[in-house]
């Protein structure tokens, strides 16, 4: 779990070369909006007090009145402000929220892994399914499109949030919008993800008993691009502990692979060039799978057959392969989850939602 204060990144970033006035707009609303709820946030602004005059703001980020107007208006329309005396824009003395989902905004990639994206495709196409109103955004226009995420009676998925999108999670989940990640466990965010301990421990369990020798692991470092590889990492060697595998340094690799060609050569020399190669290979990345096969027949080496092959994702060239296991993350199932973690949003004592998915384990 990423906690909030640890990675909380405070900027505000202004696209100034979009020609489309409206966009432009749109960002340095978003930028007041994002300064006044912070404000309310921290308690420099208390229920009943007075925020800063519109001339004030406008001062304070070198814009026109008109864009102060809009971002007040819309925290007032969603319930923070108010006028109060003397036409002054006060704090609403009783914040409110409106408990009614009306329509469901979906953020994912178009070109992410073919799985998510069926799914993605599923929750827009199939409107029925979750009785309300589903609309697609990109991950890089989310930010533009913040004042919408942000409408009354708006609830959002979003599909395999990065590190960087964290800013823009912060500062809806400020504006009350109910908020449900997938295969990411970000603080307290609402989360469906995949059971990876679980699904290891039973796939390694299998490569114990199939291969009689030494098991390897190879993997990616963690790192910012793939924030899912510490807990893979982890679930790795603690149910590699809670199975009694004898693990060496020299068969488990998590590498940085900035020289791909270069570091692969010196896994299979650690791995096969040596008087009893390795006997089963858990890959924990899918881009690793077909070059580290590759690699092995460099070596007089097939899968299956003089090794065998873990892998943390499916693929249908693999299929039906005797000594190859694969682990196939059910994104499908994310889908009729997501639409429980929508009903609940109508409990007004909903707890936090979170749900593990075990992966389908394919071995032949």
């Amino acid at each position: 779990m990423i906690h909030k204060y640890l990675i909380e990144i405070m900027y505000y970033c202004i696209i100034f070369h979009d020609k489309k006035n409206e966009i432009f707009m749109q960002t340095k609303t978003t930028l007041i909006e994002k300064y006044l709820l912070n404000a309310i946030e921290r308690g420099e602004y208390m229920t009943g007090q007075p925020i800063p005059t519109r001339n004030q703001l406008a001062q304070m980020f070198h814009c026109s009145r008109t864009i102060v107007e809009r971002a007040i208006a819309s925290l007032s329309a969603d319930g923070w402000l108010e006028s109060g005396r003397g036409c002054r824009t006060i704090v609403r003395k009783e914040l409110r929220r409106p408990t009614s989902i009306k329509r469901l905004n979906v953020i994912s990639q178009h070109d992410c892994h073919r799985s998510i994206s069926d799914v993605f495709c599923s929750f827009v196409a199939d409107q029925d399914y979750f009785g309300i109103p589903v609309r697609w955004f990109p991950p890089d226009r989310a930010g533009i499109m913040a004042s919408e995420l942000c409408r009354q009676g708006s609830a959002l998925i979003w599909m395999l949030p990065r590190y960087e999108d964290l800013e823009l999670l912060y500062f809806l989940k400020a504006r009350k919008v109910p908020i449900l990640l997938l295969n990411r466990d970000y603080d307290d965010f609402d989360n469906i993800r995949t059971d990876q301990l679980g699904s290891i421990r039973e796939s390694l369990s299998w490569l114990r008993e199939v291969c009689h020798g030494t098991i390897a692991f190879l993997g990616f470092q963690a790192s910012i691009s793939r924030p899912y590889q510490q807990e893979r990492i982890h679930a790795t060697y603690l149910a590699a502990i809670e199975l009694g595998l004898r693990l060496s340094s020299d068969f488990c690799r998590n590498e940085k692979f900035l020289n791909f060609q270069s570091d692969l050569e010196n896994v299979g020399m650690s791995f096969f060039q040596r008087m009893n190669p390795v006997k089963g290979i858990f890959i924990q990345n899918r881009e690793l799978v077909f070059p580290l096969i590759m690699c092995a027949r460099n070596y007089g080496l097939i899968h299956g057959k003089d090794y065998k092959l873990l892998t943390f994702d499916y693929f249908p060239e693999l299929k039906n392969t005797p000594g190859v296991g694969m682990l196939n993350q059910t994104y499908s199932v994310f889908r009729e989850i997501s639409r429980t973690w929508l009903k609940s949003l109508n409990n007004p004592d909903r707890k936090p939602f979170e749900y593990l998915v075990k992966c389908e384990f394919h071995y032949c």
